[in-house]
């Protein structure tokens, strides 16, 4: 009987060293990774209400769980409903085995093994992305790779500041190239490295624009 009814259990999902939530734009054509700051994910994003920065697909605040945050979910709640059958299985056996006659010349006990099937562990974050983005209009702090264009609160359209920041981002690669040069000794690697990271700049201006 204790394992009828509706249980709920309870499963903290952490933010990243600097303090940003991982969420994911519930969009099947979008999909966007992003990730906005916990304390404005509490009081500044509407629960009603989210923006996604990229697509501007907009969802109730409960439909923004990533994959991997959806996968772990699935398997604390699994991990709790095995913790629960364990411990019923063991009450039911350890009644069978008091009413068993001891002094039988045939006698059943039952064991079950309580030990659990999954431990489930501390969901580790997505490392912190590169971009981080202020809203001018609400100041919510969110952060992307690549490019974004709304905020997640208001749905404000940032691109200007976005092009602008990434464009900084930019230079600041290109200005490190000759360090990139310097530091790596096999000459073809450093070619090789100095051609991507300005590839992937251009990539990221073109996307910005």
């Amino acid at each position: 009987r204790r394992l009828e009814g509706r249980h709920e259990v309870s499963i903290s999902i952490p933010s990243d060293a600097d303090g940003y939530f991982d969420r994911e734009c519930p969009s099947p054509e979008c999909q966007f990774e992003f990730k906005v700051h916990e304390d404005d994910w509490r009081d500044k994003v509407r629960d009603e209400e989210v923006c996604c920065p990229f697509c501007g697909h907009t969802a109730a605040s409960d439909a923004w769980w990533t994959q991997d945050q959806l996968k772990h979910t699935e398997k604390v709640a699994l991990a709790h409903i095995d913790h629960r059958i364990n411990r019923a299985m063991k009450r039911d056996a350890d009644r069978w085995n008091r009413r068993q006659p001891r002094n039988s010349f045939i006698s059943m006990t039952m064991k079950v093994d309580s030990r659990p099937s999954y431990l489930p562990l501390p969901l580790a974050a997505v490392e912190p992305m590169r971009l981080k983005i202020a809203c001018p209009e609400c100041e919510c702090r969110y952060a992307v790779i690549g490019a974004a264009f709304f905020c997640p609160a208001c749905g404000h359209n940032a691109a200007d500041l976005v092009f602008s920041q990434t464009i900084t981002g930019i230079r600041q690669v290109l200005d490190a190239l000759a360090h990139i040069r310097a530091t790596v000794p096999d000459r073809d690697t450093a070619d090789t490295t100095v051609r991507l990271v300005t590839e992937n700049g251009l990539q990221n201006a073109v996307t910005a624009f």
